[in-house]
Parts: C-alpha cells; structure tokens; sequence
C-alpha cells in the first residue's frame, strides 16, 4: 500500500487516492454499524432530497472505532501529517440516497471547526462506488496552499468558502478506495440524480497537539492513535469526550 501513498500529491494538489483500502465485505460490515447508529440528522430541504449525516459513531460503537483506529491508516496519515503522534479528530458518515439532489457547496474542512495548526487529514471512505451522477467529490487542485479562507452561511446548516463558477476536478472512487485530502482542499459534491447510493465514512486525523481555534484547548478528549511514531494497538482517550464545547464551536462560527 505504502506504493499508493503521494506525498507529493498532498502536497501540491491537495489530494490523492488510496485504492481498495477496505474490501466490498468490509464495507458491508461498516453500512450495517453504522445504519444502527442512533442519532441521524437529514440536511437540506425535505423537497430536495436531503442527506444523511451520523457524526461521531465510534463513541457509541467498539465496532466502528476499531475500523476508525485500524492500523491501516498509519501508513496513510502519519506521513501527511508530519508528526508521530495523531489523533482521530471527527469522523461522520455521510450518504445521499438516490435522487437526493441536495448539495454541498465549495468549502473547507476547517471552515467548520478550525483547529491549530489547521492542516490536518480527511479520509473520505467510499461505502458505495461514488461517480458524478451519484454525487462524487469534486476538489479544486491546490486550493489547500492558500490556508484557510473566509467562510459565510449559506443554504441550511451548510457553510461556503469560495463563490466562484469553478468545477474543479471530479473525484470518481470505487467502494473501498479511500480519497485523501487535506482539511484546507476546497471541495464539494453534487447531487445524486440516479437511484443508487451515494454512501461515504469520513475519518479525519489530526496532529496530537492540535488545539481548537475557537476554544484554544487542546484536543486531548479524541482518541489517541498514534505516539512517537507507532501505531497504538489500543487507542487512548486522554479525557472525556467534550461534547459541550463541540457544540460552542458549531455556535461561534
């Protein structure tokens, strides 16, 4: 796997595709765990079709944190994210049903939630095959390099950080393949106009010194994974899961 790693992608497109890190049976297994997730959130307007979003599964589900702490991802995150020690940041999964035409816009992984320093790594898991008429990520190649950029509100719960009539490039993936792209990559998806599923997991990995932008507190109630270097068999939760100050960040952007 160590051959599909580009470093240099990362670097100078802001993206790049991992293939079949996971088998279509170990995507089976993911859809079941997470379809039991307990709290599901619908985005968009009912009369367009909305998503399906499940933030944070793996706190509820040893299941899917073992899948989210797996030690395949070492070889994926460690060297993107120049340190030793890495934590699980956020995951979500996200899934646009068929004909679900709603739509996210341009924007950045840390236009939500900056972190410090606010580079991290997103990891876009594909739980069905994604092309662009089920919905795929679309990337504007090295808009990572321009740092974080300003964000506003815009339709629903969905925020937009560039406004420009710029496509970028689609990002078709096959179930099991993993995109990468780093938190500062502009990205968006488009509807999905076909009746198949257009489901995806997406696990971000952050440095483990990373602090919240908004709060200034260090990020140590998310799981540990990595430390000087190696990939920890049993990750570590240093504290406990601070949902309240998740939510103030949601509040204060």
């Amino acid at each position: 796997m160590n051959d599909t790693i580009d470093v240099e992608a990362f670097r100078t497109t802001g993206f790049f595709v991992v293939p079949q890190l996971f088998s279509s049976g170990e995507c089976d297994d993911i859809v079941a765990h997470v379809e039991e997730a307990a709290f599901e959130l619908a985005l968009g307007e009912a009369n367009d079709g909305p998503l399906s979003y499940r933030p944070m599964m793996h706190l509820a589900s040893p299941e899917l944190t073992a899948v989210a702490t797996d030690a395949r991802w070492a070889p994926v995150v460690l060297p993107l994210l120049g340190t030793g020690d890495a934590r699980l940041y956020w995951e979500q999964a996200v899934a646009k049903p068929p004909q679900a035409r709603t739509e996210l816009p341009w924007h950045q992984d840390n236009g939500y939630t900056p972190l410090v320093p606010e580079e991290y790594v997103t990891c876009w898991l594909a739980l069905d095959d994604a092309d662009v008429d089920n919905g795929c990520i679309w990337v504007i190649p090295g808009s990572h390099q321009l740092g974080t950029r300003p964000h506003h509100a815009g339709a629903g719960p969905f925020r937009v950080g560039y406004d420009e009539p710029d496509d970028g490039v689609a990002v078709p993936v096959g179930r099991g393949d993993v995109l990468v792209f780093s938190s500062l990559s502009m990205h968006r998806s488009g509807p999905n106009t076909t009746d198949r599923h257009r489901r995806a997991w997406i696990i971000q990995f952050c440095p483990a010194h990373a602090r919240s932008a908004l709060s200034g507190k260090l990020l140590d109630d998310r799981l540990l994974v990595a430390r000087d270097g190696a990939w920890l068999d049993q990750p570590v939760r240093q504290r406990e899961f601070d949902l309240a100050a998740v939510l103030a960040n949601y509040d204060n952007r």
